[in-house]
């Protein structure tokens, strides 16, 4: 894979003086056929049915000391990247915010803000719930950043913490509870102060959704509890299908006790019922997905006959 000239490889753009430590991840980066450079702001590679250029690449896979000199030192534009990315309903941000990439967000954040020429209100990107995004792939380190940037100023919809999305009815409370994620669930009462008594669109509740998503022995008692005691989450709405959904019995009688706390005493169940020592959501499917950067086996290329060729090389150190 490479270059189909015999002649040796050349860096594309001149760039033979770049001394660094992403030296070696830029030195084979792009190559056209016949050893001419074209444009940096081209596309090179398909990536998971992406379409990349060689700055949306380095973004896609992380590489922030090589992003920051494919911009700074080699003329890469953000522009023509987004451009790129928005060509396919996706942003630099939003694929940020997913992967969890602090150094890419403290980076790029500034550098997107800096250079907007629109009022923040009419960005399209800034109208998504990106926040939410970070949540629900558990990055509490991007939820802080972004918390904290904002924190003195109103924020967009988009790093809104306390923002519900009209779609789903859903703020980054109710979808932490759904991805039953204790430390995040945490952070946005303990540091944020995110409302935990709504409900979604389809009339959830936080705890509802946390019930459905517990799993056996990643301690989803004592996160069940804290979402009780310390939330203000509504244990009355669809209680009985709460706990009909649980075959813990301490925690049946958990919560049998709290609702008798509060006037509520007559539970029933649908059927005759075993419990176990641990907690067990009756049908529950388990959906995770992870978005993988292979080896080079994993890319498609754009046409490598009369296109650019790229080589992956080593992480950055």
């Amino acid at each position: 894979m490479g270059c189909c000239s015999s002649q040796n490889p050349v860096l594309a753009f001149g760039h033979r003086a770049l001394i660094s430590e992403v030296e070696e991840d830029l030195k084979n980066f792009v190559y056209s056929s016949n050893g001419s450079p074209t444009t940096i702001n081209d596309p090179i590679a398909i990536l998971d049915g992406v379409t990349l250029n060689p700055l949306a690449y380095a973004l896609w896979c992380g590489r922030f000391k090589t992003f920051k000199t494919l911009k700074e030192s080699m003329g890469a534009n953000i522009e023509d990247m987004e451009s790129l990315l928005e060509k396919q309903n996706l942003s630099g941000l939003e694929i940020i915010m997913k992967k969890g990439y602090i150094d890419l967000l403290n980076y790029y954040l500034h550098e997107f803000l800096l250079n907007c020429n629109r009022k923040i209100e009419d960005i399209e990107i800034l109208k998504k719930p990106l926040l939410q995004i970070s949540v629900a792939n558990g990055h509490v380190n991007i939820v802080n950043y972004v918390y904290t940037y904002f924190i003195h100023v109103c924020p967009p919809p988009a790093f809104d913490v306390h923002y519900v999305d009209p779609k789903t009815g859903e703020n980054c409370a109710l979808i932490a509870c759904k991805h039953c994620n204790f430390p995040m669930v945490r952070y946005l009462n303990e540091t944020c102060g995110v409302d935990f008594s709504i409900k979604n669109a389809k009339n959830q509740s936080a705890l509802q959704l946390a019930v459905k998503s517990a799993r056996k022995g990643l301690g989803a008692s004592d996160f069940i509890m804290y979402l009780i005691e310390k939330c203000n989450v509504d244990i009355t709405h669809e209680y009985e299908e709460i706990v009909e959904m649980i075959e813990d019995q301490k925690l049946i009688e958990y919560l049998k006790n709290a609702l008798s706390g509060i006037g509520i005493s007559s539970i029933t169940f649908s059927k005759t019922r075993t419990y176990s020592s641990s907690i067990l959501i009756k049908d529950k499917k388990i959906e995770e997905s992870q978005i993988t950067i292979g080896a080079m086996s994993s890319i498609s290329f754009i046409d490598p006959t009369n296109y650019l060729t790229f080589s992956l090389l080593q992480e950055e150190n």
